[in-house]
């Protein structure tokens, strides 16, 4: 009988002689010679699977309730590097030198319609208004693919030398600046390629160096460099005015320039990328041991990839210190493939090209409408009521003012959704401004009739545009997810995104500017045109959305799968092991029955 560790012996009674135990050391050399030693074999213990059964059933129950297993909850902390609090105000300052300025470009229209440019159409100044938007949104996928290979410097130095000479020359082209003196082919050059030129190099740098260093706060930080362009809003509106009244329109943008260049210098200084930051660099050929992107969606972080050498071809996970270059001149260094098969990116990229659609159209035609509407007054005196007007108001609020209490009310937006965001993901807070905004241009500005309902109109589509058009980019790095290599990826994505809504931001204000004239000065066009662009983004956002966290948990269902293939494998494996150890028992006992018997 053999005896093996695992099986138990029976019982003996005391009364009768145990049995006689086979084993190589009680036995005589010619048995160990006839037969050989009997080997002792060790019979595994047997396997339950309950606890992966169970875990496998959790996974599968939450897979309907959320988009991944939760992972333990960790405190989020604060950046305790110095730098990345002067990065946050130099971004702030950046922002506050491109958006800021496009954001005040309702003052610069109201002006070229009054005194410099009075005999062209309305299409034609919001033409060059749009075109600023159109050239920091056109570069976007340019300058961001820059910025991941870390040319922060350069970019800030071209873009402070770019928005200042335009703004300088826009002070030179117009003459003296007095009535009709204004040439609109110039200021197009002037101010909508040229400063466009530079503001492009400001937009994209001023949260994606910011969000290097806040990971864990990337709302409230992408938030923060937001404010700059609601703060400028406010600032260049009411600087230009009181200027122009006081010394002219070209002295006026004179010290407009001053102004940007001090603070464009000051965040050339205060800037500093975040050296943990993983960089994706450029090289002016293809490298031999280029490793191409990985293509399997969502996650990017979990493909390994291949590299081959002379002798053996091996299997490891890409590290930061050893990624290559990629060629310049390759379409996808500046292109990621990976995007372009990311659903959410692509519902998402279409919501923001559908809200820049309608969005600036609101802004660059705000003070007009105010005008036609006898809500404000352009002028340094309110026009006085026509006769066959008795009851006629006469307006007392400067129509500059609507606009500047608008961008002032936008940084109270952008500074609460970056709460918002850390709390309940920038995709949700986003979809639900930018949902309300479109409500609030259809049911508040076009049932506004005196000075009261306006400034409501203004505060209230401020405190939310600020959120819509702050958000982009913290969206954008939801959709990526957490990891470093997808957030590797954040500037090039959001650089796409911005790109492809280029034309939608060109084309959106012209339109608008088109239909009130076409329509004698009747301005529920614009207004229902804007609010159904704000409300069809808002929808793709939710879809977006939902798209997203499908993805994810489509993931945890490949994982699932993967795991139990593993046990199936697992369970074949140990069933085979058995029978084969089952087979070489039986043989080695019958045997050594068959040799004990001969003897006998």
């Amino acid at each position: 009988m053999i005896s093996a560790p695992g099986i138990p012996e029976p019982a003996h009674h005391s009364n009768s002689e145990p049995p006689s135990r086979a084993t190589s050391s009680d036995s005589s050399p010619s048995e160990r010679t006839q037969h050989g030693p009997i080997e002792l074999v060790t019979l595994p213990k047997p396997v339950t699977f309950t606890e992966d059964k169970k875990s496998w059933s959790q996974r599968w129950r939450s897979c309907g309730r959320s988009t991944e297993p939760k992972p333990p909850k960790q405190k989020k902390v604060w950046p305790t590097d110095w730098r990345a609090y002067t990065t946050l105000l130099g971004g702030f300052l950046l922002m506050f030198n491109s958006w800021g300025i496009v954001n005040a470009f309702g003052t610069f229209l109201s002006f070229y319609q009054e005194v410099l440019l009075p005999n062209s159409r309305l299409e034609v100044f919001n033409l060059i208004g749009s075109t600023q938007s159109f050239v920091v949104l056109s570069l976007s996928f340019i300058i961001g693919r820059l910025l991941d290979a870390g040319f922060h410097l350069p970019l800030r130095i071209i873009g402070t030398v770019l928005t200042c000479l335009g703004l300088f020359l826009l002070s030179v082209v117009n003459g003296g600046g007095m009535q009709g003196e204004g040439s609109a082919v110039l200021d197009w050059v002037v101010q909508g390629l040229v400063c466009g030129l530079g503001m492009a190099c400001f937009f994209v740098t001023s949260s994606q160096v910011v969000a290097t260093w806040f990971q864990d706060r990337k709302g409230f930080a992408i938030g923060v460099v937001a404010t700059g362009a609601s703060i400028a809003g406010l600032i260049y509106p009411i600087m230009l005015r009181f200027l122009i009244d006081s010394y002219g329109f070209n002295t006026a943008v004179r010290y407009i320039t001053l102004l940007c260049f001090l603070t464009c210098l000051l965040s050339i200084f205060l800037i500093q990328p975040n050296p943990e930051h993983k960089l994706r660099p450029l090289s002016l050929r293809q490298s031999p041991d280029y490793t191409p992107p990985p293509s399997r969606l969502p996650s990017i972080a979990e493909h390994p990839t291949t590299t081959s050498s002379s002798s053996s071809s091996t299997i490891s996970a890409p590290q930061p210190s050893t990624s290559s270059p990629s060629p310049i001149l390759a379409l996808k260094t500046w292109l990621d493939p990976v995007a372009l098969r990311h659903p959410s990116f692509l519902l998402f990229t279409a919501a923001i090209s559908m809200m820049f659609f309608g969005f600036y159209g609101v802004f660059f035609n705000l003070e007009e409408w105010a005008a036609q509407r006898r809500v404000g007054f352009k002028g340094a005196t309110p026009p006085p009521c026509p006769a066959d007007q008795p009851d006629c108001v006469t307006p007392g609020l400067r129509t500059y003012w609507l606009l500047a209490i608008m961008n002032a009310s936008s940084s109270v937006g952008r500074l609460s959704s970056s709460y918002l965001c850390d709390r309940f993901g920038a995709l949700k807070v986003h979809s639900s401004v930018t949902i309300v905004s479109g409500v609030l241009c259809v049911a508040l500005w076009s049932t506004a009739r005196n000075l009261s309902g306006a400034i409501a109109f203004v505060v209230l589509f401020g405190a939310f545009s600020g959120s819509v058009i702050g958000l982009p980019p913290a969206s954008m790095a939801a959709i990526l997810g957490p990891g470093k290599e997808e957030q590797a990826r954040l500037g090039q994505w959001v650089g796409m995104m911005y790109t492809v809504a280029a034309p939608f931001a060109l084309t959106g204000p012209v339109i608008e500017g088109y239909f009130i004239q076409r329509y004698g000065y009747n301005f529920f066009t614009i207004q229902f045109f804007s609010g159904g662009c704000l409300l069809f983004s808002g929808a793709l956002m939710m879809l977006a959305l939902l798209v997203s966290k499908g993805e994810r948990a489509e993931r945890v269902l490949r994982e699932i799968r993967r795991g139990r293939d593993k046990v199936r494998e697992r369970k074949e494996r140990m069933g085979s092991v058995v029978s084969t150890m089952g087979s070489t028992v039986g043989s080695r006992a019958s045997s050594l029955f068959k040799g004990r018997k001969e003897e006998v």
